[in-house]
């Protein structure tokens, strides 16, 4: 498992130095396709326990609507189903903004400097020094 993760890595830092915006593009893309298929994995499971703990059809509306109108099948829930175009959707706009947040964030990075030890990973010795330098890049000043 390391071995695979090492050559993904390798991979991946390969053809970011070849061709960067191509490479943030299809990341992008990538993690957006995960992150709907498990939002919509999530929604389904939450959907299955809804069902499983609430057998009625809807148990905000009992006692409100006449005995006829509950059980039309219109006023139960409807399970979700996998929406493909959501999730192309989702991977069509993170290709798409992925050059504008990529200048975004270089534009960041050369405006506002992170200190040499934060970025290379060490500890700093001023850990005071590292949160005004993280407050001035998020905040812009």
């Amino acid at each position: 498992m390391a071995s695979l993760l090492r050559r993904l890595n390798t991979f991946y830092n390969a053809s970011f130095t070849r061709r960067p915006m191509l490479t943030l593009c299809i990341t992008n893309a990538s993690l957006g396709i995960v992150s709907d298929l498990l939002a919509q994995s999530i929604t389904y499971v939450d959907y299955k326990r809804s069902v499983k703990s609430h057998p009625s059809s809807s148990p905000d509306l009992e006692g409100m609507l006449p005995e006829r109108l509950q059980e039309r099948n219109e006023l139960k829930p409807r399970p979700p189903q996998f929406d493909p175009w959501r999730t192309a959707r989702f991977a069509v706009y993170g290709f798409c903004i992925a050059p504008v947040v990529g200048k975004w964030f270089q534009f960041l990075d050369r405006r506002f400097p992170l200190p040499a030890a934060a970025v290379a990973g060490k500890v700093v010795a001023s850990p005071k020094s590292a949160i005004v330098a993280t407050i001035r890049r998020v905040v812009c000043i």
